[in-house]
């Protein structure tokens, strides 16, 4: 960077240069950048900044540093560091118990998706898988037997009940036919002796009437002859006694008349009327008996079409079968297969010990990716497709090839998943690398820079030789010759010119400028504080003799 001593000159009034100067830099404004304007500020403390000597006439005279135009390449980037890893990465595990009897592959192999890795003993899962097998064909063989057997006396006893033919239904039928006969029979009989018992009735009830009637009479003269003989009255005693055996003998005759009716009626009622209520009950019982048939059958049967569907329950050997899918699963996963193509770069697996847990990792080599976090601060520029050049300690000036391919829609969480609170907020980043990059190895520890804008063929100078001025328009200020001043004899004359440009990208140092007056090689004063349009200047650390 080149350094200008500024002239000063004095106006007719007898104000210099430098009072001007101070009079307008109230009206003029820097442009902050915060964290970049420290770091600037570090380089012009290092270099000087602008500074006023003095002349050896007692003038005093303003010089600045500058920093000469010329178009290139303004990239706004940021810089990261991460690991590299996979695109693609497997673990194998196994959850087998059994032994391993042989390992067969090292680290550095090169595997297809597939190919076995490693065998553990299976010798006693095969020998529970033919038992189980044996145990499983057994039971649905028997399950098929029973639902067979089943299904037939369901439909035997089904066919018999629609035909008519059920056995015990046909039993209780004839039964209720054969008293339902005997009831008619005796019911005729008991019809056509209907009036003959009328008779016997009625003259068993008049017998009967009259016994009754006699008896109570009988009691009347019992009653009266008591009477007589308390009274001690002989003749009246004697009276009542013979009127007592009177009535005696008249009870007697109509007792016997009413037992003689008694036994008459017996002899015609009886047999009739007993045989018709036997077999009006034998009806009766048999009619009871052709419903109870009637139920048990159609109990027998729902209890049959049960034993059918618990036999085709019994046919669902889900149970067993998942058990022999199992053996079969975990004697298949004896057999150690690679599950991804790729490059075996670890190995747990050693034979003889258990072949739970893991055994493997294997990696794709060829299609590699950047792990890494960026702050807060970058994320929101960062997007998915973005270049990025990558290169490790461990090759120098090499340079890979890479693109943004994820950003996590989160940040970095803590062991609790909760965010972490500690610093500003980062987001895990992958940066995939194009090709198959040579040299580079799972596990590097790479630097990166992810461009987030590129811009050809354009003007750029320091933030700060961009100041804003009095109409708050961004003006940079450029050194012009114009002559040679008279009495001085210094050989040229410096004059900074205000002109007004617009801004565009940014970067952390540098801002690209665009404006018709600007061309390749003019000199820009890298920090324009306190100067004028048109104020006279020189190259810093370059005295006027």
């Amino acid at each position: 960077m080149m350094k200008l001593q500024m002239i000063g000159r004095s106006d007719p009034q007898g104000q210099s240069s430098l009072e001007k100067t101070k009079e307008i830099a109230r009206f003029t404004t820097r442009r902050g950048r915060g964290r970049k304007a420290v770091l600037l500020l570090a380089v012009l403390v290092a270099a000087g900044g602008i500074f006023w000597r003095v002349r050896a006439s007692g003038e005093s005279v303003p010089q600045v540093n500058v920093t000469e135009l010329s178009r290139g390449e303004l990239v706004r980037q940021i810089s990261l560091t991460g690991r590299l890893e996979s695109e693609e990465s497997a673990r194998v595990y196994s959850n087998q118990s059994e032994a391993v009897q042989a390992v067969l592959v090292r680290v550095g192999d090169r595997v297809e998706e597939g190919e076995i890795l490693a065998q553990l003993d299976g010798q006693e899962l095969e020998r529970d898988l033919g038992l189980q097998r044996a145990a499983f064909a057994k039971s649905a063989r028997e399950a098929e037997l029973n639902l067979e057997a089943s299904r037939e006396e369901y439909d035997n006893m089904l066919r018999d009940l629609e035909s008519g033919s059920y056995t015990e239904l046909v039993k209780a039928n004839q039964n209720l036919n054969r008293a339902m006969k005997k009831y008619t029979e005796a019911r005729s009989d008991f019809e056509d002796h209907r009036d003959e018992l009328d008779h016997a009735d009625e003259e068993y009830d008049y017998l009967d009437r009259k016994m009754t009637r006699t008896k109570i009479e009988m009691d009347r003269a019992q009653d009266a002859y008591d009477a007589a003989v308390r009274e001690g009255d002989s003749e009246k005693a004697e009276a009542a006694r013979q009127v007592l055996s009177e009535k005696e003998a008249a009870y007697n005759e109509a007792r016997d008349n009413w037992e003689k009716a008694y036994d008459d009626k017996s002899e015609v009622y009886n047999p009739i009327t007993i045989t018709y209520r036997d077999a009006r009950l034998s009806y009766l019982e048999a009619m009871e008996d052709q419903k109870l048939a009637e139920r048990d059958a159609q109990r027998t049967l729902d209890s049959l079409k049960r034993k059918v569907e618990l036999g085709e329950l019994g046919q669902d050997l889900s149970s067993q079968q998942a058990e022999l899918e199992r053996l079969q699963r975990s004697l298949a996963d004896c057999t150690v297969k690679a599950p991804v193509s790729g490059v075996v770069t670890a190995v747990y697996a050693k034979e003889g010990m258990p072949g739970n847990g893991l055994l493997f990792v294997i990696e794709d080599t060829d299609r590699l990716r950047v792990r890494t976090e960026v702050k807060e601060y970058d994320v929101a520029s960062l997007q998915v497709g973005m270049g990025s050049i990558v290169k490790s300690d461990a090759l120098g000036d090499q340079s890979f090839e890479g693109r943004v391919s994820r950003i996590a829609p989160a940040s970095v969480k803590d062991a609790n998943g909760e965010t972490k609170t500690e610093n500003s907020a980062s987001y895990e980043t992958e940066i995939s690398l194009v090709g198959a990059p040579q040299g580079l190895r799972i596990g590097m520890k790479v630097r990166l820079n992810v461009v987030l804008e590129r811009r050809e063929g354009v003007f750029s100078v320091p933030y700060e030789a961009v100041t804003t001025g009095p109409d708050g328009k961004s003006v940079i200020y450029l050194l012009q010759q114009e002559g040679k001043t008279s009495d001085s004899g210094d050989p040229s004359h410096l004059v900074a010119r205000a002109v007004e440009v617009e801004t565009g990208m940014e970067t952390d140092f540098l801002i690209e400028v665009r404006s018709p007056q600007l061309q390749e090689g003019d000199q820009v004063a890298s920090d324009p504080t306190g100067l004028l349009d048109g104020m006279a200047v020189t190259i810093a650390d370059q005295m006027v003799g």
